[in-house]
C-alpha cells in the first residue's frame, strides 16, 4: 500500500497570477464549471438567467501550478 501524501493541486483565478508565471509555474486550463465561456446560464422555472461564473470569476479560464 502507498502511504505518501498526495500532492494537492492548487487552483488560481485570473489576476491572481502573474502573466509571466503562465507556462513556467502555472498552467491556463479552461474553467470546467462554465467551459471556458465565463458565464453560467440559470434556468429557474422558466424564467432563465446569465451570471458571472463564480468559480472563475468570469474569466473562463483557471490556473493550475505544474
Amino acid at each position: 500500500m502507498d502511504n505518501k501524501p498526495k500532492r494537492k493541486t492548487e487552483v488560481f483565478k485570473a489576476g491572481q497570477v502573474e502573466e509571466h508565471e503562465i507556462g513556467s509555474t502555472f498552467e491556463e486550463i479552461e474553467c470546467p464549471t462554465c467551459d471556458g465561456s465565463g458565464e453560467i446560464l440559470d434556468d429557474w422555472e422558466g424564467i432563465q438567467s446569465i451570471e458571472e461564473c463564480s468559480d472563475c470569476g468570469g474569466a473562463g479560464v483557471m490556473y493550475v501550478s505544474i
